[in-house]
């Protein structure tokens, strides 16, 4: 079991949090529970986040405090885990390196799978970063010893949208920081600034100029008379009563929608690996790996696009030494435009975010700052030690 505490800031006032993460073994289930506890410093307790009033909402508490749920070891003939992916890693970690979806919990509560298969024709590892985003990050490795007589894996890795990073909490498409109605999923943009949306069947004025932007005349009738009413005067009688249409209504520009422009990444890496020593609480391994990235990238100072580069590992040493790793590589990146373990644990917080400069606000990928990357080559050495299941240092 693992735990934390400190304070937090729930509608304005500070309440002292207690979590723990317990574990309950069912047969070769595990389930991993959430449980978290807030006082405040009269020794009230919080209880909005554990409703028992009825049964569909224990129901749902309890759904809530689900961490995740394995079966298994990654050992096993077959293992899965699915909810909360600590650390998901692909063979040596080229392209996969202590991938997590959790980085932003509990604010985003991912649903992820991590699965590996083996049998007699070889071994196959899985990811899904997200069930909730249909499946946007997905990754693979595939071992086939048996029709490749030759210590050989290949991994593939695709992100359909990288857009998807950015936090939508009415999953209308439109990113929150974008969206003029964040919590409905019918409304996104309001010119004029009036609190009614441009596409609501009652506005009428959308640039907010007093012109009507419809060309029907009597939904222009029905306006002055709804504006009359409104404050008490009668512009029946008026000449712009039957006046034309807004002939230049200034609008703001759609915002992004990422569900109808998406922007992928993709990867394909394969790595040679081979145990030189095998025993019960060491083992150590020789290993050559080449990824290539699929996408476009800018290059930051000429602005021009650029095709994503490949990475090379012409040897790696991998040990194993108890609880106790360590890794050494000799890495290559011929052109450019490549970041070795590009998913690592931060990828979430870097996959899109929104940048403003000169006054003006777009979206930035990750993909789309690796062009500032040039050919490099050297060493690189990792050392990490997991003290149970309450410390990994690095």
């Amino acid at each position: 079991m693992t735990g934390a505490f400190g304070t937090v800031t729930i509608d304005g006032k500070v309440w002292n949090q207690v979590a723990l993460r317990p574990v309950t073994p069912i047969s070769k289930f595990k389930i991993a529970w959430d449980l978290v506890f807030y006082f405040d410093q009269d020794g009230n307790v919080y209880d909005e986040n554990w409703d028992f009033s009825s049964g569909e909402k224990a129901k749902n508490t309890l759904i809530d405090k689900i961490y995740y749920i394995s079966y298994g070891r990654r050992s096993d003939p077959l293992y899965f885990k699915i909810g909360a992916l600590d650390r998901v890693d692909l063979g040596y970690g080229i392209l996969v390196n202590g991938y997590s979806n959790a980085v932003q919990y509990p604010s985003v509560r991912n649903v992820g799978l991590d699965i590996s298969v083996k049998n007699k024709l070889g071994s196959a590892q899985g990811f899904i970063n997200d069930f909730k985003q249909n499946i946007g990050l997905v990754g693979a490795r595939f071992r086939l010893p048996k029709l490749i007589p030759i210590p050989v894996a290949v991994s593939i890795v695709v992100d359909r949208n990288q857009f998807l990073g950015l936090k939508d909490m009415d999953n209308d498409g439109i990113p929150d920081l974008v969206d003029h109605f964040p919590d409905n999923d019918n409304y996104w943009l309001d010119s004029d600034g009036d609190g009614m949306a441009d596409n609501h069947a009652s506005e009428f004025d959308r640039d907010g100029d007093g012109l009507p932007d419809v060309y029907d005349i009597d939904v222009i009738h029905n306006f002055w008379d709804a504006l009359g009413a409104a404050v008490g005067q009668d512009f029946s009688n008026e000449v712009y009563y039957d006046s034309l249409p807004d002939q230049e209504a200034s609008l703001l520009p759609e915002p992004l929608n990422v569900k109808t422009t998406p922007d992928h990444i993709g990867a394909l890496a394969i790595d040679f690996g081979y145990p030189i020593v095998a025993q019960d609480n060491m083992l150590i391994s020789v290993y050559t790996q080449a990824a290539q990235m699929l996408g476009t990238t800018v290059h930051p100072g000429t602005g021009k696009q650029m095709d994503l580069g490949m990475g090379l590992v012409p040897l790696g040493i991998s040990s194993n030494f108890g609880p106790a790793t360590f890794n050494l590589e000799y890495r290559i990146i011929p052109k450019g435009q490549f970041e070795f373990s590009y998913w690592n644990r931060s990828y979430d917080l870097e996959r899109a975010t929104f940048v403003t400069k000169n006054d003006s606000t777009s979206v930035m990928t990750k993909e789309s700052k690796l062009g500032r990357y040039g050919k490099q080559k050297g060493f690189y050495a990792h050392l990490g030690m997991k003290i149970g299941s309450l410390l990994r240092a690095g």
